[in-house]
């Protein structure tokens, strides 16, 4: 059966229909041709390449076992993660998909360490304060942002550009114990090859970006995706003229923001001695 759902914007729905090309390509003409295949049941394995059901780690690894390059050869910490999608907003899952296949994200945050960067205990205070919160949402919440960060480890990183302002830094979130192990991942983070941290400087005040958070995914082929924060919940805009137009704000801000090394010796001179426990 071919998927149903759109693999644009679900990210079960992606892995499903990957699985569904490769099981084609492998040979197997039938779904219950290849369950049979891994040792499944075909109405178990039928929900994962539908994408109402991503496949269990052992199903997974099964998968893999035929097909180890699938997804990149990240099938399981992606299916791992689109079992995790139903603790997550689904206005936010849908944007999941393109942040995954980015080869660009130029990441704009005037109040929160972007989620991509965030250590875990960072991560549970900023979570730990949305309005629909439970104790095992947050726990799925958090998870579930660990795991995104991922694909900063995979074998194609995106190239991540994170422009903060200094109120990312300078303001508490949770505790001071947690603000300085936060600045001090971030320092750490600026040695990866694929990732650039820049922080406006305390002087500016006014700027471009006073109106919100985004995010701007660029791909191999095809148009820029912009992803817009809000305070109830985020939108994806996928119109060539809004993304174009907060490039140009990314830019700039870029420009009044300080160079790599400043903004390193900014961050671990924030971290002790303002956030020194």
């Amino acid at each position: 059966m071919v998927n149903s759902r759109d693999p644009q914007t679900d990210l079960g729905a992606w892995l499903g229909e990957e699985l569904r090309q490769a099981r084609l390509a492998g040979g197997y003409k039938t779904q219950e041709a290849f369950a049979r295949e891994i040792g499944w049941e075909r109405s178990i394995y039928a929900k994962a390449e539908s994408g109402h059901a991503p496949a269990s780690p052992d199903m997974a690894a099964a998968i893999l076992g035929r097909f180890p390059e699938l997804a990149g050869g990240r099938f399981a910490e992606l299916a791992a993660v689109a079992r995790k999608a139903a603790g997550i907003p689904g206005w936010f899952g849908n944007w999941l998909p393109y942040e995954r296949t980015a080869v660009t994200l130029s990441w704009w945050e005037p109040l929160l360490v972007p989620g991509l960067l965030q250590t875990e205990e960072y991560a549970r205070a900023i979570l730990g304060a949305a309005w629909d919160i439970t104790a095992d949402l947050l726990e799925e919440r958090v998870t579930v942002r660990m795991e995104r960060q991922l694909i900063l480890d995979s074998h194609a990183p995106p190239e991540l550009v994170a422009v903060l302002d200094y109120a990312v830094i300078s303001t508490c979130r949770g505790a001071p114990k947690i603000m300085r192990d936060q600045l001090v991942h971030l320092a750490g983070m600026m040695e990866r090859p694929n990732i650039t941290i820049q922080v406006l400087p305390p002087e500016v005040t006014t700027h471009g970006g006073l109106q919100g958070a985004f995010i701007i995914a660029a791909f191999d082929s095809g148009p820029a995706v912009l992803y817009m924060e809000g305070a109830i919940e985020g939108q994806i805009v996928d119109r060539p003229d809004l993304a174009h137009a907060a490039t140009v704000v990314f830019n700039r801000l870029r420009r009044e923001a300080l160079p790599g090394s400043a903004t390193r010796e900014l961050l671990m001179k924030v971290a002790s001695e303002q956030w020194k426990i």
